[in-house]
């Protein structure tokens, strides 16, 4: 039997009900099976067809919708979820002084932003990204903000705001 799928009961005897049941299917593809049940005796048995239905092509950064970054800035690391044969990965909207690196971590793979990622594991599973931005210092009074966009093959975007606090000057000791 799939390890996807979980039959209970899995034996009994005489007429009986028995539960189907599985792990949730987060690729974009459905899952297919056939369940074979016996009668007492191996004399009859019925092949029971199963469907999985797929999840639709997603991207998600988990329940974050924001991330405030230190005035400083420096390196950040965002991660998420996705079934997506394809991310493309931009900065919109922005006043930080940002870069979006070019190859983001892919289920293990560095990929470069915007191309098909090799062997397609979305097909089957949803996989881990990691993507990364350099953010340098804010020396400005205000706070900053922009927005880190993924684009899945299906042209859907999800959005992660970005805020970097504004500078704070501190007492300064000058000795004359």
């Amino acid at each position: 039997m799939e390890e996807w799928i979980d039959v209970n009961p899995t034996s009994g005897t005489g007429n009986g009900k028995f539960n189907v049941g599985g792990t949730p299917n987060t690729g974009r593809d459905p899952r297919h099976t056939t369940l074979l049940v016996n009668a007492e005796g191996g004399e009859k048995h019925q092949k029971i067809p199963v469907t999985q239905e797929a999840k639709k092509e997603f991207v998600s950064f988990g329940c974050m919708q924001e991330i405030i970054i230190s005035s400083e800035g420096g390196e950040l690391y965002v991660q998420g979820m996705t079934n997506t044969p394809k991310l493309t990965f931009n900065l919109s909207e922005s006043n930080m002084d940002a870069i979006l690196h070019d190859k983001y971590d892919a289920g293990g793979e560095l990929i470069n932003n915007g191309e098909k990622i090799p062997l397609d594991p979305g097909t089957h599973d949803a996989f881990r990204f990691c993507v990364a931005l350099t953010i340098n210092e804010n020396i400005t009074q205000k706070e900053l903000c922009g927005k880190l966009c993924a684009v899945a093959d299906n042209n859907s975007c999800t959005t992660l705001i970005l805020k970097q606090k504004q500078f704070i000057l501190k007492d300064l000791d000058i000795k004359k």
